[in-house]
């Protein structure tokens, strides 16, 4: 499922509800930011004016009105610095703490209702690279789009009206050009877009290609295809290369082409006034008040140039996450939880397939009755163990029905049935922790002795005992630092303490 670009940035807001009183104590603060610093050069006009006047004698020098306009100039400023800092360290929290956290937070959940067969066949890696890298750049896209909306429309706008007022003919030339060279710099951005996609597209699969090299070390090296896959890491890398090289570029263009345009306008501005205050159209205060608001064009069109830049990275990153957050969850865990199970399981007319059109299973009926030991043989691929994750609804068939005690295992809740299995899986996990804590996985709080007796069942006790730290004895990531049999015993034991 592809998210389309218009939904985006309404979902992106959608997010914002959640942090929106220091979204708007903050916009509230950058506005006030922004007033003050249109007011400081009207401050600084009249005080230029003030000191011609006392200096070409046509008007009186008063050191208190002086220093009363200096100290008003000197208090907005101070203003909008306090402003600036205050607003960085309300956007910085609030998205660091809160709006990145919930995204993460949200992807977490998410992978817990997919099902097993969708996360097989995403890598981890992939799923890792949306969840740290491209949501953090979705926090650069609030940053974008509250700069661009405040820092940067508002704040021009206020400028032509304020040079508006000051003289109709200079805010004219602000009118004519800025329009185009924003609307230029909009495309080229916007173009960019694509490139940005699929950078972020390559960066997952360099992830997921790190990943496997990290989790598969010992099959490289035993295989001795290390050159092999440091091709394939430098073939992606140089994709990647190519990308951001078209993508940088393009949004490269943008800040130039916008400082160009202010230059022109700029010029253009004191070159007019200049004629007219020389004609004595203006007087000094209004031509200094003039040539500092035109400056200060510079400011809110750079912010634009920089929200159309990084808008499209971000975007892009937005769009890899809630591509993520829109795939098809499991049926939502609802019904009735499942009694004591007696352990009767039935397989009625079960069809299944990973592809449509493609069955593995089709019309497959059997009965396995409580306390019967059943081994289920076939060639590699017929879908052995495809049919015994259908058991625990690791997913679900596409047609018939899977029963325990009579019971659809559609029709009760997945704790509860779960919680009624024990799975020993061909491929042992243990996590990165102690022996102790991998036996306890699935059962909180159990006491040292219950470990030890689960252990002792599944034959595991006489060499954990023998572990230099015993059952304190740190696994390493994945059980690194024990051999595959003495993984398969703790599996076994955790089940055995599991008790299902």
């Amino acid at each position: 499922m592809k998210t389309k670009r218009k939904s985006v940035i309404p979902r992106l807001i959608k997010e914002c509800k959640k942090i929106a009183f220091p979204l708007i104590i903050s916009s509230l603060i950058t506005l006030l930011t922004v007033a003050a610093g249109l007011y400081a050069p009207d401050v600084l006009g009249n005080l230029t004016q003030k000191i011609y006047d006392a200096s070409s004698g046509s008007g009186n020098a008063e050191l208190n009105e002086f220093l009363r306009y200096a100290a008003i100039l000197a208090a907005v400023y101070l203003a909008i610095a306090f402003g600036q800092i205050v607003c960085k360290i309300i956007n910085s929290n609030t998205i660091s703490r809160h709006f990145t956290r919930d995204i993460r937070v949200n992807i977490s959940d998410k992978i817990s209702r997919l099902s097993v067969g969708k996360l097989d066949s995403t890598p981890n890696g992939e799923i890792l690279a949306r969840m740290m890298n491209d949501v953090s750049n979705m926090s650069g896209t609030i940053y974008s789009l509250f700069d661009l909306l405040i820092s940067g429309i508002i704040k021009l706008a206020l400028i032509t009206a304020v040079l508006f007022l000051l003289d109709p003919i200079i805010a004219g030339i602000v009118i004519v050009i800025v329009p185009v060279s924003l609307g230029l710099a909009a495309f080229l951005a916007t173009r960019s877009e694509k490139y940005y996609n699929a950078s972020r597209k390559i960066t997952g699969e360099i992830c997921a290609l790190a990943e496997e090299d990290f989790t598969c070390f010992d099959t490289v090296r035993a295989f001795d295809i290390a050159d092999k896959q440091n091709a394939a890491f430098r073939k992606k890398s140089e994709e990647l290369r190519s990308k951001s090289e078209k993508a940088y570029f393009l949004t490269s263009v943008v800040t130039p082409l916008i400082t160009f345009t202010n230059a022109i306008t700029y010029a253009l501005i004191c070159m007019l006034g200049g004629y007219f205050a020389v004609n004595g159209h203006f007087d000094v205060g209004k031509i200094v008040k003039i040539i500092l608001y035109s400056q200060m064009l510079q400011s809110p069109l750079e912010s634009l140039a920089g929200g159309f830049s990084s808008m499209q990275s971000t975007l892009a990153a937005a769009r890899r996450v809630y591509d993520f957050l829109d795939e098809k969850e499991m049926p939502e865990d609802s019904g009735v939880s499942l009694p004591s199970p007696k352990g009767d399981v039935s397989f009625e007319n079960v069809n299944f397939s990973y592809v449509p059109d493609k069955p593995l299973i089709k019309d497959f009926s059997a009965e396995i009755k409580a306390g019967w030991k059943c081994a289920i043989v076939g060639p590699t691929g017929g879908g052995k163990t495809t049919l015994c994750s259908l058991v625990p609804r690791f997913m679900d068939v596409s047609g018939g029905a899977v029963l325990i005690d009579g019971q659809d295992v559609r029709d009760v809740t997945l704790a509860s049935l779960r919680g009624a299995i024990g799975i020993v899986q061909q491929d042992v996990y243990l996590f990165s922790g102690t022996v102790s804590e991998n036996i306890a996985y699935g059962k909180e709080n159990a006491s040292a002795e219950e470990i030890k007796a689960a252990a002792v069942l599944a034959g595991a006790d006489e060499f954990i005992s023998r572990l230099p730290d015993g059952y304190d004895t740190y696994v390493g990531e994945r059980g690194v630092k024990l051999s595959g049999g003495q993984k398969q015993r703790i599996s076994i034991a955790r089940v055995f303490l599991k008790n299902p």
